[in-house]
């Protein structure tokens, strides 16, 4: 008797775990809580992949335009210091003619003067 007692309470248990699992004891079964659950994880993902696909773009954009002032700087400067350099070679160009000319001017008076003593 113990035996047939024991089954039926199984078979009891089982049936109402089955009634839990598969159509709920007040509250949704397990399988549409589940079913939410994973809908809701799976949203949640989604949302999570466009987001970080959007900040990739976002920092994608960032970057191109930190290179573009960092290239645009770069070319700046480089103009600038080519300007300079073209500047100095203008000073040097025109102190080295004003030291020709000054040495022409000094000797065109020294042959005159040795010319007519």
């Amino acid at each position: 008797m113990k035996k047939i007692e024991t089954a039926t309470n199984l078979i009891s248990d089982v049936e109402h775990l089955k009634k839990t699992v598969y159509t709920g004891n007040g509250e949704p079964s397990l399988i549409s809580q589940i079913a939410t659950l994973q809908a809701t994880v799976e949203f949640l993902e989604k949302s999570m992949n466009d987001k970080m696909k959007n900040l990739d773009d976002s920092m994608e954009q960032s970057k191109c335009c930190i290179e573009s002032k960092i290239d645009g700087l770069a070319e700046a400067i480089n103009d600038r210091d080519d300007r300079q350099v073209q500047k100095e070679s203008r000073s040097a160009h025109l102190t080295a003619a004003l030291i020709a000319g000054g040495i022409s001017i000094l000797v065109a008076i020294l042959t005159l003067v040795f010319r007519n003593s």
